[in-house]
């Protein structure tokens, strides 16, 4: 499942995508995309995982408010430190669900 936003980046407006992929009992992310013009400028992803806390309660929720939950966590932590690093090393970045995990 995917779904677009905006996000605020550098004075403009990025358009995003976040896709959704998970495996139960293994893993949920949901992979974002932060696009500049049409190409990708860098990706984060959401990750958790069974050793995290609160992974049972995530996987019980629909893929919708994943979704939107992993959004809102993308917007709270904000773009990655050392950005120009990562745009030029193409690296993902990956950021917990939550802080307490």
């Amino acid at each position: 499942m995917k779904q677009e936003f905006l996000f605020s980046l550098e004075g403009t407006k990025r358009k995003c995508s976040a896709e959704l992929v998970y495996q139960p009992e293994m893993f949920l992310k949901v992979i974002i995309k932060v696009y500049a013009s049409q190409n990708v400028d860098f990706k984060v992803t959401i990750y958790s995982n069974p050793s995290f806390t609160g992974f049972s309660e995530l996987m019980n929720k629909d893929s919708e408010t994943l979704l939107s939950e992993a959004i809102e966590r993308f917007k709270q932590k904000g773009a990655p430190e050392q950005l120009c690093e990562v745009r030029k090393s193409g690296i993902n970045v990956i950021y917990a669900w939550s802080d307490d995990a």
